[in-house]
C-alpha cells in the first residue's frame, strides 16, 4: 500500500481501481459483469460477496493468468467464475500472473516486532512454469 501511495500521489491513479482502467479493450470490465470488483493496484482483482450468501458467482477475470490467493487455483482469463466459496472469512481475492508480492514472514504479528532483516517474496508466474 506504501508504494501505491507514493503512485497515486505522483500519477493520480489511486490504490484502489476499476477494472477498465487496466483493461479498457475488455468490455466486461465496463459493464454489469464487473460492477462490484476492483483492483488494488495492478496486482490484486478484489471480488466482494454483495449478497447473503457464502457462494459467489460471476467474477469476471479479464485477460491473463489469475491465481486464487486463499487456494493457489489459477485461471486464464478472459473467464467468468461461478460458484466461488466465499465464507465471511474468505473475501475471493486474485493475483495477476507475473505479480511479485512482498510479505512478512510467517508468524509476524506486528510490524513493531517483526524482524526488520527478513522479507519473504510470493511469486505469481505468468503461465505454464511446470
Amino acid at each position: 500500500m506504501y508504494t501505491l501511495s507514493a503512485e497515486a500521489a505522483t500519477s493520480g491513479v489511486g490504490a484502489v481501481r476499476p477494472l477498465w482502467l487496466e483493461y479498457p479493450d475488455d468490455p466486461k470490465t465496463l459493464g454489469a459483469d464487473a460492477r462490484y470488483e476492483f483492483l488494488a493496484g495492478s496486482d490484486f482483482l478484489v471480488a466482494p460477496v454483495y449478497k447473503d450468501s457464502d457462494t459467489r458467482d460471476g467474477i469476471h477475470l479479464p485477460k491473463g493468468t489469475w491465481t486464487d490467493y486463499w487456494t493457489g487455483r489459477t485461471y486464464r482469463g478472459p473467464t467468468t467464475v461461478d460458484g466461488y466459496h466465499a465464507p465471511l472469512d474468505t473475501l475471493p481475492l486474485f493475483v495477476k500472473g507475473g505479480s511479485t508480492i512482498p510479505m512478512w514472514p510467517k508468524g509476524t504479528t506486528s510490524w513493531k516486532t517483526r524482524d526488520r532483516n527478513e522479507l519473504d517474496w510470493d511469486l505469481y508466474p505468468k503461465g505454464d512454469s511446470g
